[in-house]
């Protein structure tokens, strides 16, 4: 098995290290599917991500802090090490992925100022943009953990004819990019590096309807509910939001699935931006946050 996981599409190699002087010297071992080789009885506390990021990717590399609603971009958690021998640059975590164990139940912690992952805006010279993420997660309550690359938003940056920057998806699956004033990747427009790839690209204008950029949900009937946004980082390997046809927004978490849900062949269950499901009833008051959205049960495809 490999100790380097190499991303040849966004010019980035990864590396995950156990916490600890004795684990300090060689990284875990890569397995099928990202699964990280644990020495034998080792219960981890959590992991630390290295990456390897060539100096010619078009690519800005940042945190986002997810423990604030609409948190912002950062590298302050991040180490930055030159190698001018391999033409790569070398990203560290500070602090390790945390891995929390409570009530039975196993995750990398991920609703908090440094989650388990980080964020690469690939920004090529014609506009296109490729939002990825890649960190450690565990989505069978802990017997395995994985090194994961997810795909977040694939698309590109456009002009309109008021020189205004637009993004569009390629495919209505990944929403909208909701970087604009207000939303939730809001911050990124105003990171230096990502400003500076704006100013040398080549874009294309644009001149279409407000639903190209953000793709509405629905078709509506009365008991679909429709995926709005959902990330394998979130939850207990998996968590998101849906909508129904009156606007409602409801929870879905991945321990919430029917049985009958199949997972994508790495293991993983994936919904994308207005996917149709079914759930057999919604629990309110389940979380500690007052006045949260409920979560559905026994939730399945449509």
């Amino acid at each position: 098995m490999a100790q380097v996981q190499i991303y040849e599409d966004i010019g980035v190699g990864a590396e995950v290290f156990l916490p600890g002087k004795k684990w300090a010297d060689k990284p875990l071992e890569i397995g099928e599917y990202g699964i990280l080789a644990i020495p034998p009885g080792l219960q981890p506390a959590g992991f630390h991500l290295i990456l390897n990021v060539s100096q010619e990717a078009r690519l800005v590399i940042a945190m986002k802090n997810v423990g604030q609603d609409k948190g912002d971009y950062y590298r302050h958690a991040l180490a930055q090490l030159g190698d001018s021998s391999n033409r790569l640059v070398t990203w560290v975590m500070y602090d390790p992925v945390e891995v929390i164990r409570a009530g039975g139940s196993v995750w990398t912690n991920w609703h908090t100022a440094k989650p388990n992952r980080i964020d690469c805006w690939l920004l090529e010279k014609d506009g296109r943009l490729n939002l990825v993420q890649i960190g450690v997660i565990t989505n069978d309550n802990g017997k395995t953990f994985r090194l994961l690359k997810e795909p977040r938003w694939i698309g590109r940056i456009l002009l309109t004819p008021n020189g205004e920057f637009v993004a569009k998806p390629d495919d209505p699956k990944w929403g909208p990019l909701l970087w604009n004033r207000g939303e939730s990747r809001a911050d990124i427009r105003q990171h230096p590096e990502f400003q500076k790839l704006l100013e040398t690209t080549t874009l294309i204008s644009w001149n279409g309807s407000i639903d190209e950029l953000y793709p509405p949900l629905g078709p509506w009937n009365e008991v679909e509910w429709r995926i709005d946004w959902y990330i394998v980082f979130a939850g207990q390997g998996g968590q998101g939001i849906a909508k129904n046809h009156t606007g409602e927004s409801a929870w879905v978490l991945r321990q919430d699935l029917f049985p009958s849900v199949s997972p994508d062949g790495d293991g993983l269950v994936r919904f994308f931006h207005n996917d149709p499901v079914l759930c057999s009833g919604i629990h309110k008051g389940w979380g500690t946050k007052k006045d949260a959205p409920p979560k559905l049960l026994c939730v399945r495809r449509a």
